[in-house]
């Protein structure tokens, strides 16, 4: 598997990772010579809290992405039994041996694309003794109330709600003929399918109050040809999960429940860039101006021909939304930021203001006194490509 040449496996014994090998910055073309051969998909080597930038910087100076870039982020693992179990044919066809045992791994992954964005994909993992299968995950993750679980049977709901906390995934085998499959073609040489079977695998996590995950089942399914959304079997018994095989794979428990339901990925940084280094070049200027608790002040300024927007983002500590501003002018300006807005800018300088509806749950309308703050500002072109992107930590006095 390409996985196995790219990336840094994160074992389930939670030792410290080795960084196998890193990408450093190079004036002299584009960094991704290797991963051309490869789907045009580099599969690179990430550790949380590491400063790894495959982008190839350019002779103006500039970061430029000439391949989608995929990072194993975190993950968690466990495992089912299904001896004796009423379970679609696929299960024993190519997946569960006679021992009926069956390990799933969910895996998170962050893809940065050649606009130069970052959006997270989730991936699942099952095998036996009787072979392995890749499933993709159209809908799920995040850390919720258990009161929203609504899957399946109410035997089923109830024995969730007997829980306070949970995670649920729904992950199931692509087909080429449906857009869903196009969304996910960056990660084919990670796909290892049998798209005939349609298999369909819910997964839902259970976690105590104090959100340690500690129990949970999988509904194994087979997924209706018409509609990836739909399956053909919904009354088949829930699989428990031996609670003692929970593993995790990273911060896979602090990136789920801290966040809550914030981005698990910031839009134009992935989750391991926290220590990013700003470039350094004669074409933008960007500086902070005044902080305190009512605004914060961001100096952008550019001679970039191609600039076409401005986003600034201020995140919390939980990596919250705290304000966002959106502008179609890309001229020298100094920005105000204010807490739990929205702003968006026209091209001709109008200014419309709205409440930001994404913030944290206890969010005050104001920038905390003693908290740091991490600032993002994105210069783009029409397109929305990312030409240059700044990130800085500013705490409030």
């Amino acid at each position: 598997m390409l996985e196995n040449l790219y990336t840094t496996k994160m074992n389930s014994d939670k030792k410290t990772l080795q960084l196998r090998f890193s990408k450093i910055r190079s004036k002299g073309g584009r960094l991704s010579k290797l991963m051309a051969a490869v789907m045009s998909v580099a599969i690179v080597v990430t550790m949380l809290g590491a400063t790894v930038v495959m982008a190839a910087v350019g002779s103006d100076g500039l970061e430029y992405w000439d391949k989608n870039e995929i990072y194993f982020r975190d993950g968690v693992s466990f495992s089912v039994n299904v001896s004796g179990r009423d379970v679609p044919a696929w299960v024993y066809d190519g997946i569960a041996g006679s021992d009926g045992n069956i390990d799933i791994t969910v895996k998170n992954y962050e893809r940065r694309s050649t606009r130069g964005t970052v959006s997270l994909y989730m991936m699942a993992e099952i095998s036996g003794s009787e072979g392995s299968a890749s499933l993709a995950c159209p809908t799920g993750g995040g850390f919720n109330s258990t009161q929203f679980l609504s899957f399946g049977s109410e035997q089923r709901n109830s024995f969730a709600k007997s829980y306070p906390y949970c995670t649920q995934y729904r992950f199931i085998e692509l087909t080429d003929d449906r857009g869903f499959a196009d969304f996910w073609s960056p990660f084919a040489g990670l796909m290892n399918n049998r798209p005939e079977q349609r298999k369909y695998v819910n997964v839902v996590l259970l976690a105590e109050e104090n959100k340690n995950f500690v129990n949970g089942y999988v509904d194994l399914f087979t997924a209706a040809e018409e509609d990836s959304e739909e399956v053909t079997d919904h009354y088949r018994a829930p699989v428990m999960i031996n609670a003692d095989s929970i593993s995790f794979i990273g911060d896979y428990e602090s990136n789920l429940t801290d966040t809550k339901k914030s981005k698990a990925a910031n839009e134009y940084f992935t989750s391991f860039e926290t220590a990013y280094e700003n470039i350094a070049t004669d074409k933008v200027n960007i500086s902070v101006g005044g902080i305190n608790q009512e605004s914060m002040a961001v100096n952008v300024s550019t001679s970039l021909e191609n600039a076409a927007k401005t986003n600034i983002y201020i995140y919390d500590e939980n990596n919250y939304h705290a304000s966002f501003m959106s502008s179609d002018l890309c001229t020298d300006r100094q920005y105000i930021m204010r807490p739990g807005e929205l702003m968006r800018i026209s091209s001709d300088g109008t200014e419309e203001i709205y409440t930001l509806g994404f913030t944290a749950p206890d969010f005050t309308y104001s920038f905390q006194s003693g908290k740091t703050y991490k600032m993002q500002v994105i210069l783009l072109d029409e397109n929305r490509t990312v030409l240059y992107r700044w990130q800085e930590y500013v705490t409030v006095q």
